[in-house]
């Protein structure tokens, strides 16, 4: 099955600011592919080039099998877009946009878009200008995926809204998405929204993609240790190290992985070695985004996305 997202080495700056450096990533037929990063990380900058509404300025980024600037007007329609805040007419009443939507768009599943206003207690008749800010978010959804595409793309689509309405709005993208093998981009900041529906976690530093994996792999191998090394200068090079602090008179050390190899070179060095203990997304995610001018080569597996 065809790639849906294609970054290849991509670059971009606006002026003399670099926002995006050697971005290399995939999204495939059915996964949800979460790109996390903190506010000012880049996010947004690779969606607009997704949507063609940026240029790399070196690289090729390729969606649904084109340049994502060329993509041809029959494509289109395979390609659902959920922006922060949806800009739908303030006076139109929900029905008559998904009327309007049917109507100009071939691919359109209007009878699908009613049937989900209604299991999602959206009022029809309510005009989008009085909505609340979950509901426009929800009528966002409902219009993007009512095309039946291809490629969901969506930008920090939760943003603003409390606890309950987000995880609202989750559940209705599993359950709209999943019976259609759409693939799914999700450029967002908050990790309860990417613990809940991804299927691979991809982090975005300082316009650097340091980490690329799936997150049930990332469950199975961060992981916290505590070591008391023989000497303070015994430290042993190891790829998957995140952090370290010093901790109840030995250190505390954040990893992404540890393999055996490097297990036994860690052993040696310690008088003492503690049992891992799990690594929650969010402990990894703000080890990461600390780690300032590090370079994680291990942390992305792009054969496990290509």
């Amino acid at each position: 099955m065809e790639t849906l997202i294609r970054f290849d080495h991509v670059a971009r700056a606006f002026g003399a600011t670099e926002v995006l450096r050697d971005l290399d990533f995939r999204v495939e037929p059915g996964e949800v592919f979460a790109l996390l990063g903190r506010n000012g990380s880049g996010k947004t900058t690779a969606v607009r080039l997704a949507l063609g509404q940026l240029v790399p300025d070196a690289g090729a980024c390729r969606v649904l099998g084109h340049e994502a600037r060329a993509l041809p007007d029959a494509l289109w329609d395979g390609l659902g877009w959920v922006p922060d805040r949806p800009g739908f007419p303030a006076r139109w009443r929900a029905w008559e946009l998904l009327d309007f939507e049917a109507a100009t768009r071939g691919s359109f599943d209007l009878d699908f878009a009613r049937r989900a206003l209604r299991e999602l207690d959206l009022p029809a008749e309510r005009r989008v200008g009085e909505l609340s800010r979950g509901q426009l978010a929800q009528l966002g959804l409902v219009v993007a995926v009512a095309q039946r595409p291809r490629l969901l793309i969506l930008d920090e689509p939760t943003l603003g809204l409390d606890a309950v309405v987000r995880r609202q709005f989750l559940q209705a993208l599993i359950e709209l998405v999943g019976d259609q093998g759409a693939g799914v981009l999700l450029a967002t900041h908050l990790l309860g929204d990417v613990e809940r529906v991804a299927d691979r976690v991809g982090v975005l530093h300082e316009g650097r993609l340091v980490l690329d994996a799936r997150l049930e792999d990332l469950r199975g191998r961060a992981q916290r240790r505590r070591v008391r090394l023989r000497s303070r200068a015994g430290l042993p090079r190891l790829s998957g190290l995140l952090a370290s602090r010093e901790a109840d008179g030995g250190m505390e050390l954040t990893f992404s992985s540890l393999d055996g190899a490097e297990e036994r070179l860690l052993d040696e060095a310690a008088e003492a070695l503690g049992e891992p203990e799990p690594l929650a997304l969010e402990e990894l995610f703000v080890a990461l985004a600390s780690a300032r001018g590090a370079a994680f080569p291990s942390l992305v597996e792009h054969g496990a996305s290509a």
